[in-house]
């Protein structure tokens, strides 16, 4: 859809057990358990997409929902001149007990969506349980975000706007806050007020136990606009 609009290849790597070996400590997931290289998957991946298709090497995203979402924070993290951008959504950053990713503090340009009653990852940070299981604490969405502006040298305070409302039976809100100094990296957080562990776009239904979807906002449109804007690193 809208990669064949706007004519971008995009890539759907499957993780191992349908998990990725994030930063958090705790050896929950199987990837995790097994030591699983995922970055060293993605960089073979993308080795992969340049040979067959050509692509342009200074030009590669990363996004995932999640546990993508925290793999596409350890990608920034550790391999941040591979990537020109990322986008994070239902995601927090492991907290500093719970971090083992080798962070190398490149600027990095960084979208974030998460919903204020996400029962996975937490908003506001804290314990993460997924099927009943601890897998350590994360920061809040705000102190992630502020994490990556500080990386990217950005002013401490950001511009904050609600967006349009919809559907006035929605009974959700998006606010987006902005980190756009001149000549630095942006860092964007969409927050869902009453948004769930959920990746808001028109066209699929998430089961309710993970809560609701707002109608005020498209991820993968957004996150295209903003990856389709950035310079090439």
């Amino acid at each position: 859809m809208l990669a064949d609009r706007y004519g971008f290849v995009v890539a759907y790597p499957d993780g191992i057990a349908r998990s990725w070996n994030n930063c958090r400590k705790k050896p929950l997931s199987a990837a995790k358990r097994m030591n699983v290289d995922d970055v060293a998957f993605v960089e073979a991946m993308i080795a992969q997409e340049t040979a067959v298709h050509g692509i342009d090497r200074k030009r590669v995203f990363a996004t995932g929902h999640s546990n993508g979402g925290s793999l596409a924070y350890r990608l920034a993290m550790e391999r941040p001149n591979m990537f020109a951008g990322i986008a994070a959504i239902s995601a927090n950053l492991p907290d500093d007990d719970n971090n083992d990713c080798a962070a190398k503090h490149v600027p990095m340009p960084v979208m974030i969506l998460n919903g204020t009653a996400d029962p996975v990852s937490p908003y506001e940070g804290g314990r993460t349980v997924r099927d009943g299981r601890d897998q350590g604490s994360t920061l809040s969405t705000g102190d992630t975000a502020r994490y990556w502006a500080r990386v990217n040298g950005q002013p401490v305070m950001p511009e904050k706007t609600r967006l349009p409302h919809v559907n006035p039976s929605d009974h959700t809100s998006v606010d987006l806050e902005s980190w756009t100094a001149p000549d630095k990296p942006a860092v964007l957080v969409y927050t869902i007020n009453g948004g769930g562990h959920v990746v808001p776009q028109p066209y699929f239904r998430f089961p309710a136990s993970v809560g609701a979807m707002t109608q005020d906002l498209d991820a993968p449109s957004v996150i295209w606009e903003f990856f389709a804007k950035l310079p090439s690193r």
